[in-house]
């Protein structure tokens, strides 16, 4: 079960994972904002989030206000404020979304990538709640929205859809890989093309644009650290990502567990404590958020030396 509970998560994950909304900077007239509103989540400084949803909303249409809003409630939750009512509003938004979408035929391929967020973000909320089976509701759609994307022409494919994409085929190579006895399920996805899709994840790490930058490290730093088991290569990604935002305790996480596991005590200490003090002290976290990182820290994390 913890075996097929984390193939689920790769698949459902690695399509839209915390910055996959970089597909949201298609709003060339608003690209600053864009950014400014990502990159206040990054610093978990929520109320700015909000301010820059409402002015993104005068100018993004019904689904792209939605993504706005969900990606929002879905930050809160994931930094521990957790109240049933983000949740509710979550799936609200969602369902309103997904009618939308059945009412509107989607004739752009950027409709096609906010139509696979929009299913992408009810399963991916169904999992962190376990609720496996109410995950795969719709799941069918989001794979033939998939495949439509795979099987178009990508000669002059654009930086959101190549991290879509790229994400998508360098995973499911690796998930196949993995854990082979699983072989039969991967026959019902679009076939993935791994060399591909590690081609444009690499190529994404480099861009200018810092959302997809920003993801790609993120995907790499993961499945260096957790698939791969290469502890040097995910400490490389999760440096990257400090730089980027340094205080981000997330990202943080992950630079801590890269040293934790190569056995670098001095460095997993100086990484613990900034961690801690970020939690405690980070002014635009609320108490349930600094509560719950707390908590997180002096449960889950330890010294090499505490092994």
């Amino acid at each position: 079960m913890k075996i097929l509970k984390q193939i689920f998560l790769f698949i459902i994950i690695v399509i839209n994972s915390n910055i996959i909304q970089a597909q949201l900077s298609f709003f060339d007239a608003n690209d600053s904002l864009v950014k400014n509103y990502h990159a206040s989540l990054y610093q978990y400084n929520f109320t700015e989030t909000s301010n820059y949803i409402q002015i993104l909303q005068k100018s993004a249409n019904n689904t792209d206000r939605y993504l706005f809003q969900v990606n929002y409630l879905w930050w809160l939750i994931i930094t521990g404020d957790q109240k049933e009512e983000n949740f509710q509003q979550c799936f609200h938004i969602l369902d309103e979304a997904e009618k939308q979408i059945e009412l509107h035929q989607q004739n752009s391929e950027q409709e096609e990538l906010t139509a696979l967020m929009i299913y992408l973000y009810k399963a991916r909320i169904h999992v962190f709640n376990s609720h496996y089976y109410k995950a795969l509701v719709g799941y069918s759609k989001m794979l033939s929205i998939l495949k439509k994307l795979m099987d178009a022409e990508n000669e002059t494919i654009s930086e959101d859809k190549k991290l879509v994409l790229g994400l998508y085929n360098y995973s499911i190579g690796k998930i196949k890989e993995k854990y082979p006895m699983f072989y039969p399920y991967f026959l019902l996805l679009p076939k993935a093309d791994f060399e591909l899709g590690k081609k444009w994840v690499i190529e994404s790490i480099k861009s200018k644009n810092v959302l997809v930058k920003t993801e790609a490290l993120y995907f790499l730093m993961k499945i260096s650290l957790e698939v791969d088991k290469n502890y040097d290569y995910a400490q490389l990604f999760a440096n990257q990502l400090v730089n980027l935002y340094p205080e981000n305790i997330l990202f943080l996480f992950y630079q801590y567990q890269g040293y934790y596991h190569q056995n670098n005590t001095d460095e997993a200490k100086k990484v613990l404590r900034k961690m801690l003090m970020s939690a405690d002290k980070l002014e635009y976290l609320s108490s349930a958020q600094k509560t719950h990182f707390i908590t997180i820290i002096e449960k889950d994390f330890r010294l090499p030396d505490e092994k």
